[in-house]
């Protein structure tokens, strides 16, 4: 009873050494990345653009802001950047914004924009990555 008490503490704490991506850095989705600051005119423009993109999109495809407003966000951003893959496009494009990115889990770079605030642009990328199988991310 010992030995399978002291197997199950080793194995407990193995385990837990791992860090584990959420459910949404695992997910097959594309990736809407967002690149912006506070400070920054056009990323405010472009904050209800991001939020209607979201909601005709939900669960279809994964949207991720990366805020590069102070040294925390900017710590913060490089972090989640990370869990999601897509460290190198961040490192890339952290001084520009708006900056934004239609990535493939993994960080496959599929579009980029830069500072466009059109949603129909934006809507018809998405539309174009998931209908056609040639740029289906899952794949």
């Amino acid at each position: 009873m010992k030995k399978i008490f002291l197997i199950l503490i080793v194995i407990l704490t193995f385990s837990m050494s791992f860090n584990v991506p959420s459910a949404f850095a695992s997910s097959d989705n594309p990736l809407f990345v967002t690149i912006t600051a506070e400070s920054c005119h056009s990323c405010q423009k472009l904050k209800p653009v991001v939020e209607n993109l979201e909601n005709n999109f939900n669960g279809k495809v994964t949207f991720i802001t990366l805020d590069i407003t102070s040294r925390a966000s900017i710590e913060e951003a490089k972090s989640k950047a990370q869990e999601y893959g897509i460290i190198d496009f961040f490192n890339k494009n952290k001084s520009t914004v708006p900056k934004v990115g239609i990535l493939c889990p993994g960080g496959k770079v599929e579009k980029e924009f830069l500072g466009e605030i059109d949603q129909n642009i934006y809507e018809s990328a998405l539309n174009e990555l998931l209908t056609d199988p040639v740029h289906l991310c899952s794949l």
